[in-house]
């Protein structure tokens, strides 16, 4: 019988049938993919770290949880479950969640959700390219890196600082929401905010937003008959390059500069 404190580490092709959580009853001490072309796991819960790695990396439940460590996924991560799909680190500092990869939702039928608490949260590839998921939740973080994302649904990022390191954050149903101090982070380009483009469909950030180093982003927010909210200054401590608002019902918040 495997006991809580032994660790799991894998290297098979196929990781763990799909069907079958770990930690479920009783938490293991940590779960570990070396390396392998398909993995597919059910819920994992482990007491350290969670740390899988493969070519493709299939999430088949809804829960993946580190109770006192982190949590990373080095390859393409694809959401094959329906409904609430959340992945929570142990929520101290250095308890970070990290992709380092895209991630897909297969059926556009998944609620990803990203609690770091005071840990990070680092998205390095871009988030529902090919197909969207349907929503995109960051809980909780005290730094939030975020390749484009595109969701069905609302985009919702919570995080002290949240560095948007691409051009295009796009909700086609629902709210863009941005709670804690926005960098942009894209270089000389443009990043765009979108929401669904209906009625309540909001852009709202809730914090300043500056440029990250060189003066050289624009932001443009797209809200159709949605409301763009800046509620902090737009530039107060580094400058953007420029600031739009292509189309909203109502614009208004801080100042900018």
């Amino acid at each position: 019988m495997r006991t809580k404190n032994e660790r799991m580490d894998l290297m098979p092709v196929w990781a763990l049938p799909q069907s079958r959580n770990v930690g479920g009853t009783q938490s293991v001490e940590a779960f570990t993919v070396t390396s392998a072309a398909q993995v597919d796991v059910a819920d994992v819960i482990a007491d350290g770290a969670i740390a899988i790695t493969g070519t493709n990396i299939d999430l088949n439940s809804g829960t993946y949880t580190s109770n006192n460590n982190s949590l990373t996924f080095t390859g393409a991560v694809a959401l094959e479950s329906s409904g609430a799909l959340t992945i929570t680190s142990g929520g101290g500092g250095g308890n970070d969640i990290i992709f380092t990869s895209t991630i897909e939702d297969t059926t556009n039928d998944s609620d990803l959700d990203l609690v770091a608490g005071a840990g990070a949260v680092d998205v390095q590839g871009i988030t529902g390219a090919g197909s969207q998921l349907s929503s995109f939740t960051v809980t909780s973080a005290a730094t939030v890196d975020v390749e484009n994302v595109t969701a069905d649904g609302n985009i919702d990022i919570t995080g002290t600082t949240i560095n948007l390191n691409s051009t295009a954050y796009t909700s086609n149903n629902d709210d863009v929401r941005l709670t804690g101090a926005v960098e942009l982070a894209a270089g000389a380009a443009t990043t765009t905010l979108s929401s669904g483009a209906g009625a309540g469909d909001d852009i709202v950030i809730t914090g300043t937003v500056d440029d990250a180093t060189t003066n050289d982003t624009t932001l443009d927010l797209i809200a159709g008959l949605g409301i763009a909210t800046v509620t902090g200054n737009v530039g107060g401590t580094q400058s953007v390059e420029a600031f739009t608002v292509t189309s909203a019902a109502q614009a208004g918040g801080g100042g900018c500069d």
